[in-house]
C-alpha cells in the first residue's frame, strides 16, 4: 500500500505545484484517486501490473513488425531470421557454424599430420547424386585420378536425376552389401540417406560428406563452404561498385541449407556497404519460367547494375534476358559454379564472374579424407576446399594463391 499511496501522492502534488497550491497530505478527492484507498489497492495493482506488461509487448511486437516487413521475400523463403544485413535479415545460426568456420583445405595437414599411406588397397564407394551436371563429373575424375595416385579402387555410382533421393539410397546399399571400405555421399537430401549412414555406422564403415551437398549430422564434409561462395560474390561487387549500387539474386538450383549458406555469406559481406540486395528471384522450373520472373522484376527496378546467381544455369539465362532487353553491359552477371560454359561467358563479356569451387580439387581431397577416416583420424565437421571468384582477368590462372594440391 506504500508504493500505491507514493504514487497518488505523487501525482497529485504534481498537479497541486502545477497549479501553485500548497503542499498538502489532505485526502485527495476525484475518480482518478479512488483506486488508490486501502479498499481497492489490491485492485490498482493488478491494474498497473498488467497495463505495464500490455505496453511492453506491444512495443516489442511492434518493433518486431517494422524489421519482418523491411526484410525482403527472400529471407522468408531460405527461413533467415534478425534484423541486420544488406537484405535487411541475417540467418540465425548458433555458436559453431561448420560451413563458415570450416578448416581451410590448405591447413588439413599441420592439423592432422601427412596423409597416412593406406593400410591395403582400399575399396571406397562415391555415391553421386547426377552425372548430368558438369559438376559431379568433374568431382568425379579428380576422385578417380587420386586413388589411382594411392592405390585404391573407387566406385563412383550416380543417381538418374537430382531429385532420385531413393535412387542414392538404394546405391549407397548396393556398396554397403558388397564391402565397401568407406562410404562417400553427396546427398541431395540426408534425411533420405539416413538409413544407410545408420547401417554402415553400425558396421564400422566410415562416411563422408563430399561436394556442394546437404551435410549429414556427426558426418564430416569436404567440400566447398557455401558461405564462402556468397561472400566472394559480393566482394566482387564491393570492388566494381565502391560507391554504391543496387543488385538481384537469382536464386535456386541449390539444397536449402546451402542456399540459406550462400545468402548469409552475400548479405553478410554486404552488410553497412553501399551496394544493396534491391530484389530477389526464385528460381522457376524451366529456365524460360525462371527469365519471365527475372523480366518482371527487372521493370520494377531499372536501374540495377549487377546481378547474382546461384548458379552458372541461372546466370547464363539472365545473361540472355538482359541481352534481349538490351543491357547486356550495363548489367554485371556473376554465377556460381565454375561450368565451362561460365567461362565461356566471360571470355566473351556476356558474363561479369563465377565463383568456381573447383570441383576435380574437391573430389582429390575427399579420396584423402577417406584414407585419413580409414586410418583412424577424426576430421573437423567441416574442410573447405578452395575456390575463386573468376573474371577476365585471372581465367587463364583460376586458383588462388596456395591452393594447388
Amino acid at each position: 500500500m506504500k508504493l500505491i499511496d507514493f504514487i497518488a501522492r505523487g501525482r497529485g502534488t504534481r498537479n497541486r505545484r502545477a497549479a501553485g497550491g500548497p503542499r498538502s497530505r489532505n485526502k485527495r478527492t476525484g475518480s482518478a484517486f479512488f483506486l488508490f484507498t486501502p479498499r481497492n489497492g489490491l485492485w490498482a495493482l493488478l491494474l498497473i501490473a498488467a497495463t505495464a506488461a500490455i505496453w511492453s509487448f506491444g512495443g516489442r511486437d511492434a518493433s518486431k513488425s517494422k524489421e519482418t516487413t523491411a526484410a525482403p521475400a527472400i529471407a522468408a523463403a531460405i527461413g533467415m531470421t534478425g534484423t541486420t544485413g544488406a537484405m535487411g535479415a541475417t540467418a540465425a545460426r548458433p555458436a559453431q557454424n561448420p560451413d563458415k568456420d570450416a578448416l581451410p583445405l590448405a591447413q588439413m595437414a599441420a592439423k592432422l599430420g601427412p596423409l597416412p599411406k593406406p593400410a591395403k588397397a582400399y575399396h571406397l564407394a562415391a555415391i553421386l547424386p547426377y552425372y548430368g551436371d558438369e559438376y559431379w563429373q568433374i568431382l568425379a575424375r579428380g576422385m578417380q585420378s587420386r586413388a589411382m595416385e594411392l592405390g585404391i579402387s573407387i566406385e563412383m555410382p550416380a543417381a538418374a536425376s537430382p531429385a532420385d533421393t531413393q535412387g542414392e539410397l538404394n546405391l549407397a546399399m548396393r556398396e554397403l552389401d558388397r564391402g565397401c571400405d568407406a562410404l562417400l555421399l553427396a546427398p541431395a537430401n540426408a534425411a533420405a540417406l539416413a538409413p544407410a549412414v545408420a547401417r554402415a555406422k553400425a558396421a564400422h564403415v566410415p562416411v563422408l560428406c563430399l561436394g556442394e551437398a546437404e551435410p549429414i549430422a556427426s558426418v564430416p564434409l569436404i567440400g566447398p563452404s557455401q558461405y564462402e561462395t556468397g561472400a566472394r560474390a559480393a566482394q566482387y561487387f564491393l570492388e566494381q561498385f565502391p560507391k554504391g549500387a543496387k543488385i538481384l539474386v537469382v536464386a535456386g538450383d541449390l539444397s536449402p541449407i546451402a542456399l540459406r549458406m550462400r545468402l548469409q555469406g552475400l548479405t553478410e559481406a554486404l552488410a553497412r556497404s553501399k551496394v544493396s540486395i534491391a530484389d530477389t528471384v526464385q528460381a522457376g522450373a524451366t529456365p524460360a519460367e525462371t527469365v519471365a520472373a527475372f523480366n518482371q522484376i527487372l521493370t520494377r527496378h531499372p536501374d540495377i547494375t549487377g546481378v547474382y546467381c546461384t548458379g552458372d544455369a541461372l546466370a547464363l539465362a539472365v545473361a540472355q534476358a538482359l541481352a534481349s532487353a538490351g543491357k547486356a553491359h550495363a548489367v554485371r552477371v556473376v554465377g556460381s559454379g565454375g561450368e565451362s560454359r561460365a567461362y565461356d561467358a566471360i571470355r566473351e563479356d556476356d558474363m561479369a564472374a563465377t565463383v568456381d569451387p573447383f570441383a576435380y580439387i574437391n573430389g582429390q581431397a575427399a579420396v584423402d579424407g577417406a584414407v585419413r577416416l580409414l586410418a583412424g583420424q577424426i576430421l573437423p565437421p567441416m574442410i573447405a576446399t578452395p575456390q575463386n571468384c573468376i573474371t577476365i582477368h585471372n581465367l587463364n590462372d583460376p586458383l588462388p594463391a596456395g591452393a594447388s594440391y
